[in-house]
């Protein structure tokens, strides 16, 4: 391919992309950043593969990577990428989510107290109950 032909940038709207803070990169950097990050995600090697969406900002790559950090349970993980995308509707479903895990740990706790005020007082109502006899 003749040098002087060579495509640099790629078409706009080619990559998704969030503006704000990212490192200076020409057009085929981050083409070959992206492609490599997703090659690292189609390995399963996610940590790599966020770390090169976040530095390119490539917000399908971190979208599809809080899509498998939902899919492991891992909310808060998957709540920060799609906030870094962003994507709203994403970042209210897990937000839901965690509200439920919230709501459930509360659940949980409040049967816990209430079981050890239970068995608290019954303890107490035999210790009472001994020393009487």
């Amino acid at each position: 391919m003749d040098s002087s032909k060579k495509v640099t940038n790629p078409a706009p709207g080619f990559i998704k992309e969030r503006a704000g803070s990212q490192p200076n990169l020409t057009g085929e950097q981050k083409a070959q950043l992206v492609r490599r990050g997703n090659e690292l995600f189609n390995e399963r090697k996610y940590d790599l593969a966020e770390r090169i969406f976040l530095t390119t900002a490539y917000t399908d790559g971190l979208i599809r990577l809080g899509d498998v950090f939902y899919k492991r349970h891992d909310y808060a993980h998957a709540m920060r990428l799609y906030t870094q995308a962003p994507d709203s509707q994403r970042v209210e479903k897990v937000a839901k989510r965690m509200a439920l895990v919230v709501r459930q740990w509360l659940i949980e706790e409040a049967k816990t107290d209430a079981a050890v005020r239970l068995v608290s007082e019954e303890a107490s109502s035999a210790d009472t109950s001994l020393r009487n006899s």
